[in-house]
């Protein structure tokens, strides 16, 4: 009996370690740890983003304001960032500033 107890106890304290790993965050989880954005929530801070991310981040914020067919998005001379997207059927050049305000020009 004695023997069986240090047998269960040994196969517990190896795999403990195991069991005390932490939870591995979501795939898609910012490395900051903040919460994912929900699906058409608005972007954050555009001028917070590194550029690769900050176009991202754009081309969300012109797909929220319920424009489609997102193209060319580019960072302008002017700091802001331009794209070509459609409006219905119109095709209009858009713009995002640093606070994630688009504008249509």
């Amino acid at each position: 009996m004695i023997r069986s107890l240090l047998v269960l106890a040994t196969m517990v304290a190896a795999t403990a370690p195991a069991f005390a790993q932490t939870a591995s965050s979501p795939a898609n989880a910012p490395a900051d740890g903040a919460p994912p954005a929900a699906a058409g929530s608005p972007p954050g801070n555009v001028a917070d983003a590194p550029d690769s991310h900050a176009a991202l981040t754009a081309r969300q914020a012109i797909e929220n304001d319920g424009y489609k067919d997102v193209q060319d998005v580019a960072k302008g001379s002017d700091g802001l960032w331009h794209a070509r997207a459609m409006r219905g059927d119109t095709q209009v050049q858009v713009t995002v500033d640093r606070t994630g305000q688009v504008s249509a020009r």
